[in-house]
């Protein structure tokens, strides 16, 4: 969402890869992927006149770039794929150096994103490459935590002239902490199932209703055609999500955050560093001041 909101502010055409789709199962298959990805992102930024520029972004990016030198590479193949990944990342960085205009050729940004930083090459992160790394934690802001509540129930149907957000901050302080955003989407994924539940219920209710009066079964159709479109609609109410909201565990346990937190340390770009020891695995972590 973030590098897609990049785009959208510059205005420049967005290609999103998943890793994992760029591997193939032939000899040469993967590099051959990852080259024709960014020829369609050097197309893209072509067409984008004036500006010559597009974003080309890699979810997943640790299957694609692993640490090379593993067991059990199978033949190779990865540092194949690391091999002509940085050297397609260094040919859009060698012809934006040039001393011609920078609207004279094609430019391509390229964005990653991973949970596992540790586990990428370090060739892939240095300087001129992917140098500039971004740590996106769990907000523990009431307001940003609405926030991102509000987003999720916006395209939803609430009752009554309540507003999104103003519904989020009545629900956010009784939500447990460290909820991501894709916990806050299940919260809003089961206020609708239980307004849908509410909905079906009503329409059976009629149907037996309508059934009784006219001494016949009526079909659940008969009854669905006789409502319009609003009608059809599910409207959450406050419980709803207050319901919903009991029910979901946060993803990410307190050990997990603790991690993440470590290889942020490890990866920032900020003054001294301490080593320090986890669960056998070494990370560096900013001294506190």
């Amino acid at each position: 969402m973030v590098a897609k909101a990049v785009a959208t502010e510059c205005g420049i055409p967005f290609l999103s890869v998943k890793g994992p789709e760029l591997l193939g199962s032939y000899v040469g298959e993967s590099e051959a992927n990852v080259r024709a990805v960014f020829q369609s992102a050097r197309e893209a930024a072509e067409e984008n006149l004036p500006i010559m520029a597009a974003i080309l972004f890699f979810d997943e990016l640790d299957s694609l770039a692993p640490k090379r030198g593993g067991v059990g590479d199978g033949g190779g193949v990865m540092e194949r794929v690391v091999a002509t990944l940085l050297t397609e990342l260094d040919v859009d960085l060698s012809s934006s150096t040039k001393s011609s205009p920078p609207s004279s050729s094609p430019r391509v940004f390229v964005m990653g994103a991973t949970n596992r930083p540790d586990l990428l090459d370090p060739s892939l992160l240095r300087p001129g490459r992917l140098d500039r790394c971004v740590y996106l934690g769990i907000t523990e802001d009431e307001d940003e935590r609405a926030l991102i509540l509000a987003a999720q129930l916006r395209k939803l149907k609430l009752d009554g002239q309540i507003s999104p957000l103003e519904m989020s901050r009545t629900v956010v302080s009784m939500l447990p902490p460290r909820l991501t955003g894709a916990d806050f989407s299940t919260i809003a994924s089961g206020a609708l199932l239980l307004a849908l539940e509410r909905l079906c219920r009503s329409a059976d209710e009629q149907r037996t209703l309508a059934s009784s009066e006219q001494g016949r079964e009526v079909e659940l159709s008969e009854i669905l055609e006789e409502w319009d479109a609003e009608k059809c609609t599910p409207t959450i109410v406050l419980n709803d999500i207050l319901k919903a909201a009991e029910s979901v565990v946060p993803s990410v346990s307190k050990e997990e955050l603790n991690r993440y937190e470590l290889l942020r340390d490890q990866y920032s770009a900020e003054a001294p560093t301490a080593a320090i020891e986890h669960d056998g695995d070494m990370f560096y972590q900013a001294e506190v001041q």
